[in-house]
């Protein structure tokens, strides 16, 4: 395991979300979307490291949740980007859409990766998928339950429910670091590679070190 910064971590996800071929905007949702799961002592590289081969080069579009209706949420293709849907999520205001009755999303790539954009909202809100539960209100993140499955059976959710809660949470010591499995850390670092401008030979003779002249 490698120990990490939140913020080094958000910036390396920031680059390698950006390296699948998303937007910058995108981009910035997934590496918030890490800084507040690893805040909230919960497991966040791993999913993104998993979710980015899923989404490389994929259209916005369609991992985006395009038929929506007060209770279904489902996109176009076979699956919904976490990162887009919380997006959308937040924008239209997770309490709103909570407010009456529960909302399903179908088919979502990644599901714990929507906790901060849920979270986002003023009141508890319920979050569950595959025998996974968490609270989420005014910034905080909670699991309440989890399932004894393998970490894989968590990475698809046929169905994920949002629903309003009546019990209260309360915000808890935030962590200020995390650790992250090294499979994980090359995988990121592989895709945030993909931002980097290649060297050219005139870059490297401005740039640092020796060059052409070399006094030794």
């Amino acid at each position: 395991m490698i120990d990490y910064s939140i913020g080094e971590l958000s910036a390396l996800v920031l680059k390698a979300y950006r390296g699948a071929g998303q937007s910058w905007g995108m981009a910035q949702e997934a590496g918030m979307a890490v800084s507040r799961l690893s805040a909230s002592g919960l497991h966040s590289a791993g999913p993104v490291a998993q979710l980015l081969p899923l989404i490389d080069g994929c259209p916005a579009l369609s991992l985006s949740p395009v038929h929506r209706t007060r209770d279904v949420w489902r996109g176009d293709t076979d699956y919904l980007c976490p990162v887009v849907t919380g997006s959308a999520l937040s924008d239209f205001g997770v309490d709103s859409l909570v407010i009456d009755q529960p909302l399903l999303l179908q088919n979502v790539l990644q599901p714990v990766l929507l906790l901060p954009f849920v979270s986002q909202g003023r009141d508890t809100i319920t979050l569950s998928f595959n025998g996974h539960e968490y609270l989420c209100a005014a910034g905080a993140i909670r699991a309440v339950q989890q399932s004894d499955t393998h970490r894989e059976d968590a990475s698809i959710a046929h169905s994920v429910r949002i629903e309003s809660d009546t019990r209260s949470l309360h915000p808890r010591a935030t962590c200020s670091r995390a650790l992250i499995d090294e499979a994980d850390e090359r995988r990121l670092l592989e895709y945030a590679h993909r931002t980097y401008v290649p060297a050219t030979e005139a870059s490297r003779i401005a740039g640092a070190g020796a060059g052409l002249l070399d006094n030794d």
